[in-house]
């Protein structure tokens, strides 16, 4: 988040990258990146980067579902 209050965009990806291999269900990560994307203007990455995110986030709320269900 710093880099991009800074507008070193490309410090922010390179950030986001690492996280998202740390740890690929961090919807942070994804969103932040798409941000830097956004403000470089990458529109159609940052695009990208926003679904990702919504896909990861959706997937963990899935898996946490799951756990929660009574088993049958």
């Amino acid at each position: 988040l710093i880099y991009i209050k800074l507008e070193d965009f490309n410090r922010a990806i390179e950030d986001s990258d690492m996280a998202i291999e740390l740890n690929p269900q961090f919807t942070r990560a994804y969103m932040r990146k798409a941000s830097a994307l956004f403000e470089m203007p990458h529109i159609e990455g940052s695009l990208e980067q926003a679904c990702t995110a919504l896909e990861a986030g959706l997937s963990t709320v899935s898996e946490e579902n799951k756990e929660g269900m009574p088993q049958e």
